[in-house]
């Protein structure tokens, strides 16, 4: 988890306040900052769902996963994999993590090419089925400064183009087949985000919060909003929601806003504050998970004090729990399932926010693991179980209804993001500029 990396805080520098694109200045945010006293709140599974069964939405053996968590929406089905794990091949991507350079995303996979970004700019396509290298492609900038590097990845829907997005306010369109450059749109913000492919626009949030909207084919401005700005902040910041008609995007001063996808107009907005004891880190308001939309409801999670689930027309709250989180939480069924910020596996009711059970997931280390600090990634939730990764290199699947462990699997030295699965196939990052495939 990113929260663990607390080396990686820092201060952003104030952008010039002249208009890029011709901005148009935004009106502060009209939400309620909410203040959540954490550490005097006690999250405990509701008595009323125990024995309750998790009813999930059934598996696909999905084909491709071409961005973020498949889907603009961040809310994929149930996937497919049949354990144990097989490694059937292992690629260098270049350097991997270190105190100056960070893994920010997970691969993406669209017509049988894997699109992966090392943490020194250098964009990989490699072959799903042989880890063959097909091209690779160096978008560091000339004299750049090189301190907390990270690239994020999408594709349209056809497959034909790869968007990378730069910390150095660069977004990159390239031809999936070759990594030439189709086109390149500079927005003069630190991107630390994914981008969101829709409709055939390009949705992305900067550090600084900014969303900018672009058009698919050739990078033209659409539209862009301001938030208010958080400094400090975590490093990262969240990928927005897309549906047909809405756009959610959450920034890093704890601000929420729904607005109309064809024009950024603002429907509705919120914001999530925190109060909580712990440092200067426990008082950074930064939204790190992506936003996810199911159905009629937002779910959003800051990083260490609150979850909440607001109606997607509106913008009315449904619930919330303190709980935070700077990992994506994954909807299924009637359930979701996160890991929280206190390495805590956790499943709640979608509808009502009730928790249905909570597993600390120091309770499958050893007790020589448990003297070092431990990273959790996930998680996924699949046919076989939940799949969780850890930072020492390790895949678990955890029983969805009694949290009990089922298997463990060393995967890795150490794995650096959540795993993906993809055609029957998982694919995992590890620190060290790897990525391996299992069948």
């Amino acid at each position: 988890m990113y929260i663990k990396k607390i080396s990686l805080l820092f201060v952003l520098l104030v952008l010039s306040s002249c208009g890029w694109f011709g901005e148009r200045e935004q009106p502060p945010l009209p939400g309620t900052r909410i203040e959540v006293l954490q550490n005097s709140i006690s999250i405990n599974p509701d008595p009323a769902l125990a024995g309750q069964k998790i009813i999930l939405s059934s598996a696909t053996n999905n084909s491709d996963w071409t961005q973020l968590r498949v889907l603009p929406t961040h809310n994929p089905p149930m996937v497919s994999f049949d354990f144990p794990l097989q490694q059937i091949w292992r690629a260098n991507i270049g350097l991997g993590e270190s105190t100056r350079h960070v893994l920010l995303m997970e691969p993406i996979v669209n017509k049988q090419m894997v699109f992966v970004v090392n943490g020194n700019l250098f964009v990989s396509a490699i072959d799903l089925t042989s880890g063959r290298i097909k091209w690779r492609m160096n978008l560091k900038i000339l004299g750049e400064k090189e301190e907390f590097t990270g690239a994020a990845l999408g594709t349209n829907t056809d497959g034909n183009i790869l968007f990378v997005t730069t910390p150095f306010g660069k977004i990159y369109a390239l031809n999936s087949q070759n990594g030439n450059k189709l086109w390149e749109q500079y927005i003069a913000s630190p991107i630390h985000s994914a981008p969101v492919v829709s409709s055939k626009k390009i949705f992305i949030t900067t550090m600084d919060s900014k969303l900018f909207v672009l058009e698919q084919d050739t990078g033209k401005l659409l539209w862009d909003f301001k938030g208010a700005q958080e400094n400090p902040t975590l490093f990262g910041s969240s990928a927005v929601a897309v549906t047909d008609d809405i756009v959610v995007v959450a920034f890093n001063s704890g601000e929420i806003a729904g607005l109309k996808t064809d024009s950024g107009q603002l429907i509705w907005s919120d914001a999530v504050g925190t109060a909580r004891r712990g440092g200067e880190a426990a008082n950074i308001n930064s939204i790190k998970a992506a936003v996810v939309v199911d159905g009629d409801i937002v779910f959003i999670i800051n990083h260490n004090t609150l979850l909440v689930a607001l109606d997607l027309k509106r913008g009315i709250r449904i619930w919330e729990v303190p709980l935070g989180s700077t990992q994506t939480p994954w909807v299924s069924g009637q359930a979701m399932f996160l890991i929280s910020d206190t390495n805590q596996l956790v499943a709640l009711e979608r509808s009502s926010g009730r928790i249905f059970w909570l597993k600390s997931l120091n309770d499958f280390l050893t007790p020589e693991q448990r003297k070092s600090q431990v990273s959790w990634f996930g998680p996924i939730i699949s046919r076989e179980g939940i799949i969780v990764g850890n930072s020492l290199g390790e895949i678990l699947v955890i029983n969805v209804q009694d949290h009990q462990l089922i298997s463990k699997y060393q995967a890795s030295t150490s794995i650096a993001l959540a795993p993906i699965v993809t055609q029957n196939i998982m694919l995992i990052l590890s620190k060290n500029g790897t990525i391996s495939a299992f069948r």
